[in-house]
């Protein structure tokens, strides 16, 4: 025996190599089967679209997965995505434009499997079980990239290749000049099915069920209240915050402003990925001109708001550190997720803080944790930034030191979802591409990526570094992470506020919006406030349930957006019939 015992340590040392910086780990050994590490990534803008050549959204992700799969610098990369066991697609399936995006609301299930459609563009044939789509929603990339990395760290998958894509201006301006597309798409798709002997299979889906279901049981009186569009929501998160700082109106406009400047100039670095590559002022930004730059969502102006209308696609390829050196791809392409975390928040109306999100914070927190870091070790953040206030928040939530939450470009690697474009759900996938680019071009630090769904409901983080996962974990056999279950139960446990769905009364506001129209005009308040249900001994107001309510008098608001009305006294009815909810302002505040 004794005879056997260092030849087996040789072997090791040979094997393991840099993942070993001192003589103790040898007693804890590293199954390379099982360490996740990000090998390929590729992305694509499309702004011109050939009449001739329409493609599909598998089309779109075929295209950046060859984009993925040449970025592995291998000779044999067709070989190695033929011999892929598992696809994943985000933000596809039923094709369509929503009525909110200039669309006729019809989806058609144009592509039952786009996992397995796209598989077979590279002669794959991954079995039904190991293919995944996700529902459409803004932290949807990253708890894919979270699920596959459970995948592989329990030794179930080698590779996933996982792809996306948005094509709304496709759709809306391609589309309508050419009748029957979706039809052709569908029955080129059957076809291939056929010829191909493809999966009928629906695929699955990754990451936590809670991840795929919609918004809870408050979505019929959010909808009826214009509480369930993200441009009217957000900008009622950001008047709360606005109120919570003590802010005024053009301080914290400024500010914003500010921060979206420079998100802006980010993205006019790189035109090639960008839909809207400009650096603006911060003047430019927050100047109200009625058409240009109108409001949209007061305080928002259109250049605070996101792009939906983009033809984006982004394609991650994602393996084990066994199966990256069996194929021999460079270890400088190699992208390790050192931690990672998702969850969800209350929802929208039951939060104590309109200005928080104890979720996105835990997310983050818990990544930095199961990476077993500290804050202060991100160099390069990409947090989700649908609107100011989800960035805003993210610097709270997680602790950004002031120093670089005052650098816009720390705080994204692509310039933002209203300059790169692309929050249908994709997005991410970009930011994460984008990241690998970063830390490859800056081996030994790290970055982080963080993503926000529905209405900061929905949350993400990864962790990312070109650093060995060995050098944070050296104790870890194999890549794991904290459950979704743990992370989610201290959230679910947290107090909720208490919700009506028919106000009627006296009530105070908490935070409110003036949606405008295309033409610059003032056409609906949204407030969220409180029932007044008395006075108590000392006097103190003794507050109700919340509510959600909306007003359309012009002279109101007009009112409301020349002075603040936060804990303006309002009187609340309800309308039994449509679920509305109205509200007026006391006269004294007129």
């Amino acid at each position: 025996g004794c005879f056997f015992l260092p030849v087996f340590w040789v072997i090791d040392l040979e094997r393991l190599g840099p993942l070993l910086s001192s003589a103790h780990y040898l007693f804890v050994i590293m199954d390379l089967e099982r360490i996740p590490v990000l090998v390929g990534v590729g992305r694509a803008t499309q702004k011109e679209i050939n009449p001739a050549r329409i493609p599909s959204p598998v089309d779109m992700m075929e295209e950046v997965a060859r984009l993925a799969a040449e970025d592995l610098r291998i000779s044999d990369a067709a070989e190695f995505m033929k011999q892929a066991d598992c696809f994943a697609t985000v933000n596809v399936g039923k094709v369509g434009v929503p009525k909110v995006y200039g669309g006729d609301n019809i989806f058609r299930d144009v592509f039952p499997n786009p996992a397995a459609s796209v598989a077979s563009r590279f002669g794959a044939s991954p079995k039904p079980e190991k293919t995944y789509q996700a529902e459409v929603s803004g932290h949807m990339p990253q708890v894919t990239v979270n699920a596959m990395a459970d995948l592989i760290g329990k030794g179930e998958i080698k590779t996933c290749v996982i792809t996306g894509c948005e094509n709304i201006n496709l759709l809306k301006k391609v589309a309508p000049k050419n009748k029957g597309l979706l039809d052709r798409w569908a029955e080129q798709e059957r076809e291939l099915t056929r010829q191909q002997k493809r999966t009928t299979e629906k695929p699955r889906q990754p990451g936590n069920p809670r991840h795929h279901k919609p918004l809870g049981y408050l979505e019929k009186t959010e909808t009826a209240n214009g509480l369930a569009t993200p441009v009217n929501i957000y900008p009622i998160f950001e008047q709360a915050l606005r109120k919570h700082h003590g802010k005024s109106l053009t301080e914290h406009s400024s500010d914003i402003s500010k921060l979206w400047s420079g998100f802006s100039k980010v993205a006019a670095r790189y035109p090639e990925h960008s839909w809207f590559p400009t650096a603006h002022s911060t003047e430019e930004i927050m100047s109200v001109d009625g058409k240009q730059n109108r409001y949209v969502g007061f305080p928002y102006t259109k250049f605070h708001c996101s792009v939906v209308d983009v033809n984006q696609s982004a394609a991650l390829i994602l393996t084990s550190v066994a199966e990256a050196r069996r194929w021999k791809i460079p270890e400088e392409r190699w992208v390790y997720l050192h931690g990672c975390a998702d969850c969800i928040e209350k929802e929208s109306l039951e939060r104590p803080d309109l200005h928080r999100s104890p979720a996105m914070g835990a997310a983050g927190l818990q990544a930095l944790q199961d990476a077993n870091l500290d804050i202060s070790r991100i160099s390069q953040f990409d947090l989700y930034s649908c609107f100011p206030v989800a960035v805003e928040v993210g610097v709270s939530e997680l602790g950004i030191s002031p120093v670089v939450a005052a650098d816009p470009s720390k705080l994204t690697v692509t310039g933002g979802l209203p300059f790169h474009g692309g929050p249908g759900a994709n997005y991410v996938m970009h930011s994460i591409a984008a990241m690998v680019e970063h830390v490859r071009a800056s081996p030994s630090t790290f970055g982080m990526v963080t993503a926000n769904g529905g209405f900061m409901s929905k949350h993400a983080a990864g962790i990312y570094s070109t650093i060995p996962y060995s050098e944070t974990h050296p104790k870890a056999s194999h890549w794991s992470r904290t459950s979704f279950e743990d992370v989610q139960a201290k959230l679910d446990q947290a107090p909720a506020v208490p919700v009506t769905t028919a106000p009627q009364g006296r009530g105070l506001v908490e935070s409110y919006t003036v949606l405008h129209g295309r033409s610059g005009e003032p056409q609906q308040a949204i407030c969220v406030g409180r029932l007044v249900e008395g006075v108590d001994g000392a006097g103190a107001v003794l507050m109700g349930p919340r509510f959600g309510a909306v007003c359309r008098d012009p002279r109101q608001l007009k009112a409301m957006i020349e002075t603040d009305h936060f804990s303006a006294q309002v009187h609340v009815e309800h309308d039994e019939k449509s679920g509305q909810n109205t509200f007026s302002l006391a006269s004294s505040r007129l």
